[in-house]
C-alpha cells in the first residue's frame, strides 16, 4: 500500500539502467579522474536534471503540450507500464508522437500531483507521490487519487524518457 510507490520507482531505476539508451551522456560526463571533479560533474548534472526536470514535470501536470515540447528530445519516448492491463500498450517514441498522444489522451483529464518526494541524482529527476486527476464518466466527473511515480531520464538539456508508473487500483475503485 503505503510501498507500491517506492516499489514502483525501484522497478523503473532498475529498469532504466538496464535498458541501454541511444544518447551519448557527454554534456556534465566528459571526464575527470578525481572524485572532486566526479562530485562536481554529479552536483552539476543534478542540478541541470532538476530545472529541466521541474519545468517539464509542472508542463505535464498543466497539460501545457507546447512548453513540454520544447523540453522533449526529437526522439523522446513516454511510456506507462503499469497501465497496459488498464490502457493498453502505452509505449510512444519521437516527440510529434508523444505530443500528439498527450493531447488526444490528456484531452478531458485534469491532473494534479501530492507529492512525496522529488529526486535530482545525474542524468534523472523523480517525483514520487500521489495523483489527483479527474475525468468525465458515464454519471458526471470521477475523481481518482492514486500511487504515482515519475521517472525522467534527461540528457543534453532534453527528456528523452518519461516513464510514469501508478498504482491503478483506485481507478477500479479498490484498495489493496
Amino acid at each position: 500500500m503505503r510501498f507500491m510507490p517506492y516499489l514502483l520507482a525501484t522497478f523503473v531505476v532498475v529498469f532504466h539502467f538496464v535498458t541501454p539508451i541511444a544518447y551519448a551522456q557527454n554534456d556534465v560526463t566528459a571526464g575527470a579522474n578525481n572524485s572532486s571533479d566526479a562530485m562536481n560533474r554529479y552536483f552539476a548534472q543534478s542540478e541541470r536534471s532538476k530545472q529541466v526536470g521541474e519545468a517539464y514535470f509542472n508542463a505535464y501536470l498543466k497539460k501545457n503540450w507546447d512548453e513540454l515540447g520544447t523540453l522533449l528530445a526529437d526522439q523522446g519516448n513516454f511510456t506507462d507500464p503499469t497501465a497496459r492491463l488498464v490502457f493498453g500498450n502505452v509505449d510512444v517514441t519521437g516527440k510529434a508522437e508523444v505530443l500528439r498522444y498527450f493531447r488526444e489522451n490528456y484531452a478531458k483529464i485534469t491532473m494534479k500531483f501530492l507529492p512525496a518526494r522529488k529526486v535530482y541524482s545525474g542524468h534523472y529527476a523523480i517525483f514520487e507521490g500521489s495523483l489527483d486527476w479527474t475525468y468525465p464518466g458515464e454519471n458526471g466527473t470521477v475523481r481518482v487519487v492514486m500511487p504515482f511515480t515519475n521517472i525522467l531520464h534527461i540528457e543534453n538539456g532534453l527528456v528523452v524518457k518519461h516513464t510514469d508508473l501508478a498504482d491503478y487500483h483506485p481507478y477500479f475503485g479498490t484498495d489493496h
